[in-house]
């Protein structure tokens, strides 16, 4: 009889999700499948999540908990959505939801036959450290509870504290921020026997703050599929940024290479075309775009593949934000010359000679552009050395047998005692 696994998470994931975290978490549920376990999904009811549990093609149950029964358009609804906690501390779940999770019957029956639950985000491992512990104590046996950290987010939210004006209502709310992150993160850290850390980086910092918890470090299953890199005939003389641009450090990033790195970039190369690549980009950017010329915003795409076919260069400039970046290492995998700051690159321990150069400033950024555009020969060697290496370290091998032998270690524990 196969073990259950109970997966809480903000989002239901699908193959072609518009961000990379969902990405990841689908690629994670296929490997639970793979490994013969039986998966429940458990996210907050929501558009997003109905439309996504529509186009989820695996064979995995999945419910929904908080559905609002307050009418549309009725005091209550917009009494409901004035909760200041989800509009400070963005990711977080609503209050309804909060409630909703220990009450539903469908939810708690779910929870208590599990063999383990999982929690993708810490946003939603919260749940571990408060509504859920008022279920555990009704729980006849000690269930284990895992958390996936897709980032640590006191390192997060000390970087927008950094970036805002000293003294400013902006760094006001940032610090009132950051300091309800960080005790929220380490309680719900030390709930948790154990946390999946998705590089050594952030495996070291949330060792600081775990007290007990087992931190282990893994690397994110990413080679699943994957596209016949392009000759060098075939890649124009494009630059493409890809981000989901409903995070604010994804729109900060956009808008510096808009304003300041893309215009040193034009100037000296006149034919350089640039792509923006995601959700949910802002009217700014497209503005901006416009403005400049020969910059594409797509929006939305079902695929980002094409794009990483016809593009030579990927440019990463984040200066915010948190843990691993996906969308360096998906960069590194389809064979492009990746230009990022140490932001982008962080948690990623690439090889000399498989990153085309980490820069930290506009000139920097658009000189190492310029380059490799200027080189396209010796941009597609660089390119290909790196996808060998991402293909390696980012296998679904390595995670699969990373996961087997921690969630057997934490059930066969379970069952002894």
């Amino acid at each position: 009889m196969p073990l259950n696994i109970v997966s809480v998470s903000k989002i239901v994931p699908f193959a072609s999700a518009p961000h990379a975290g969902g990405q990841f978490y689908y690629q994670h549920i296929r490997t639970l499948l793979s490994l013969g376990y039986k998966v429940t999904i458990i996210s907050p009811y929501d558009k997003r999540n109905v439309d996504a549990r529509a186009r989820l093609d695996l064979p995995v149950n999945v419910l929904l908990f908080g559905k609002d029964p307050t009418p549309a358009g009725s005091l209550g609804v917009i009494l409901a959505r004035i909760d200041l906690r989800v509009r400070v501390y963005k990711g977080r779940l609503s209050r309804r939801h909060r409630k909703a999770f220990r009450r539903e019957p469908a939810v708690l029956s779910a929870v208590l036959a599990a063999d383990l639950v999982e929690f993708q985000w810490t946003e939603a491992g919260e749940l571990a450290a408060g509504p859920l512990s008022e279920v555990r104590r009704s729980w006849p046996e000690q269930t284990p509870r895992v958390l996936i950290a897709h980032d640590v987010l006191a390192q997060r939210e000390n970087r927008r504290l950094d970036a805002a004006r000293k003294f400013s209502a902006r760094w006001t709310l940032a610090k009132v921020r950051r300091r309800q992150t960080v005790r929220d993160e380490c309680r719900t850290v030390k709930v948790m026997d154990l946390v999946l850390a998705l590089s050594p980086k952030d495996k070291g910092m949330l060792q600081t703050i775990s007290t007990g918890t087992s931190v282990v470090s893994v690397t994110p299953p990413l080679t699943l599929e994957r596209i016949e890199t392009p000759s060098v005939h075939e890649r124009s003389a494009g630059v493409l940024f890809v981000g989901a641009f409903h995070r604010p450090e994804n729109i900060d990033a956009a808008l510096w290479l808009l304003r300041e790195i893309w215009p040193l970039v034009r100037a000296r190369n006149p034919a350089a075309e640039l792509v923006i690549a995601g959700a949910s980009p802002t009217a700014q950017m497209r503005i901006l775009a416009n403005d400049l010329g020969r910059v594409t915003v797509t929006g939305y795409v079902p695929s980002l593949y094409p794009y990483y076919a016809s593009c030579l260069v990927n440019v990463v400039p984040l200066r915010q934000g948190a843990g691993v970046k996906f969308k360096t290492i998906d960069a590194l995998l389809m064979s492009q010359a990746v230009v990022s700051t140490s932001v982008g690159l962080e948690g990623i321990h690439a090889p000399e000679g498989t990153v085309w150069a980490r820069a930290e400033n506009a000139d920097e950024i658009a000189g190492a552009i310029l380059e490799a555009l200027k080189d396209p020969r010796h941009s597609a060697s660089v390119g290909k050395k790196a996808a060998e290496w991402a293909a390696a370290e980012y296998s679904h091998e390595n995670y699969s047998s990373t996961l087997l032998r921690e969630y057997a270690r934490l059930i066969t524990a379970r069952v002894r005692e």
